[in-house]
C-alpha cells in the first residue's frame, strides 16, 4: 500500500483473518488469524532517506506475550494493527502506535464484512469483501 496522508491524518491499518477456503488459499485452510503469525513493517520516506527506509513494524505475537490466552481465540476475525501519523510528509519520522487488539465482524449474506474502523466516524460501518469470498473490490469513500 503506497499512501501519502496530509500532516495529521491519523491512519488507521487493519489485517483481516487468512482465507480458509481450500480452493482460494490451500495453505490457509483451519487457520485462524491468531494462528498466521502476521507482522506489518512500514516503510516510508524522511528527510534523510528521500527513497524510504523502514520506519517501524509491528508484531501480532507481542500481543500474546501479554495476552496469551487470546491464541486460542478463534471468532476474531480482524487484528488492529496499528494507527500511524506523520508531521511532516516525506520529512519527518511518522508516529507509529500499535493497537494490539482483535475484532470479530459482522459478515452479512452476500459474505461482505463490515467492522468499525475506530479512526474517524464515517468508518464505523466499513466494508470490505469477506476473505473467504475471493472478491477483491472494495467500498470507495
Amino acid at each position: 500500500m503506497d499512501i501519502s496522508p496530509d500532516s495529521g491524518i491519523v491512519v488507521a491499518v487493519w489485517n483481516s483473518k487468512p482465507p480458509r477456503s481450500s480452493v482460494i488459499a490451500p495453505s490457509q485452510n483451519n487457520r485462524y488469524l491468531v494462528d498466521s503469525g502476521s507482522y506489518v513493517v512500514f516503510y516510508g520516506k524522511t528527510s534523510n532517506a528521500a527513497n524510504g527506509k523502514q520506519v517501524g513494524q509491528v508484531v501480532m505475537d507481542e500481543i500474546f506475550l501479554t495476552n496469551p490466552s487470546l491464541k486460542s481465540n478463534h471468532q476474531v476475525d480482524l487484528w488492529y494493527v496499528a494507527q500511524f501519523t506523520v508531521n511532516q510528509p516525506a520529512r519527518n519520522q511518522p508516529t507509529i502506535v500499535a493497537q494490539s487488539r482483535f475484532k470479530t465482524s459482522t459478515i452479512n449474506s452476500a459474505r461482505d464484512m463490515f467492522f468499525d474502523c475506530e479512526a474517524y466516524s464515517y468508518c464505523n460501518n466499513f466494508k470490505v469483501p469477506y476473505s473467504d469470498t475471493g472478491r477483491r473490490d472494495v467500498e470507495d469513500f
